[in-house]
């Protein structure tokens, strides 16, 4: 199963007539209401298997067989939106997306009553096994980026934006679409190493996560025992078509214990985790390096009712410490 699929064309002996037989559509996706490019929407071709997304500047294109064809465009918490298509010449569209209505939680206090929202999460903890059923083949983009700096001042930057081809059961494959260091670095390793795919972090069944040598354990929102490190509070509500989702804070419980922040987003019907702005808590501490910091944003798409990993951004930053300072980047990987 891919959630981002490709068309491949295999021309023979009459590569005029195949190519005859299809039309490229170029669009762009933006926010209705302030006009503003929006990246990683999905785009889909009804009936066929027809998948892209959007890129970062709100661009996608798509070469489509001749005739007519209807397209689906969607983003969660936004009402998905369909454009029929008839031409048979190459075109150009804008498609607008309309943020969903927000419904502030309603609280009923009932005595000796558990929290709903904890009520909901444990079943979100329970279906998790379900969900990842779905997680066969997919592809995601990966935008990944490391800083270091000794004090105030950045003295690395690393970046690289990634596809990465999934398949259960096998280690991903990355295929690097760009990257770059600054000069300082350009002929050393990357200075933070995580043996976790950091990006799909809502997309493992393994929730004994240990990172870097030091030996740190995530305990992550979905773990089994989850409720013994976090509490969780319903910010919002949004309906989009027929989907609902619900925006969740957790807030970690301790300051000492590897955790994360902020707040995640959860499919009301399969309790799947549909989006994520996180956050490292203090507890995320690394032998020679101060401050250690991560930020993942992750969005999903729908595809046959499992959500697919579609887009990642990962940030990792930190400090050298006095004895960190001395030594080099190969001594340093996590």
């Amino acid at each position: 199963m891919q959630c981002k699929a490709s068309v491949k064309y295999v021309l023979l002996l009459f590569p005029v007539l195949v190519l005859a037989q299809t039309h490229n559509i170029r669009g762009y996706i933006f926010e209705d209401s302030t006009y503003q490019a929006w990246p990683f929407a999905t785009i889909r071709v009804e009936n066929t298997a027809i998948v892209t997304s959007s890129n970062n500047e709100g661009r996608f294109i798509l070469n489509l067989p001749l005739g007519k064809n209807l397209l689906f465009v969607s983003y969660v918490g936004y009402h998905s939106t369909s454009i029929h298509l008839s031409g048979t010449e190459d075109s150009l569209i804008r498609i607008g997306l309309h943020l969903a209505p927000v419904q502030l939680p309603e609280y009923f206090v009932v005595a000796n009553e558990e929290d709903p929202t904890i009520q909901f999460m444990r079943k979100a903890i329970k279906r998790r096994h379900l969900n990842y059923q779905g997680l066969r083949n997919y592809e995601v983009t990966v935008y990944r980026r490391n800083l270091l700096y000794p004090g105030e001042r950045i003295i690395m930057v690393d970046e690289q934006f990634v596809k990465q081809a999934h398949e259960k059961g096998h280690k991903s494959k990355d295929i690097i679409l760009a990257t770059y260091k600054t000069e300082n670095i350009k002929n050393k390793p990357v200075l933070f190493r995580l043996n976790l795919d950091a990006s799909l972090i809502f997309t493992t069944d393994n929730f004994d996560i240990r990172i870097g040598r030091s030996g740190n354990t995530i305990i992550i929102p979905l773990a089994d025992n989850a409720l013994q490190y976090y509490d969780f509070k319903l910010l919002n509500t949004k309906t989009a078509n027929k989907e609902i989702s619900h925006t969740i804070q957790i807030i970690p419980r301790s300051s000492l214990t590897p955790l994360l922040k902020r707040r995640i987003l959860v499919d009301d019907a399969t309790c799947a985790i549909v989006g994520a702005d996180i956050e490292s808590n203090d507890g995320w501490n690394f032998p020679l390096i101060q401050k250690f910091y991560m930020k993942i944003l992750q969005t999903s798409c729908n595809y046959n009712g499992f959500w697919i990993p579609q887009y990642s951004e990962v940030e990792l930053a930190g400090g050298l410490s006095a004895l960190g300072g001395l030594l080099s980047t190969d001594q340093m990987k996590l």
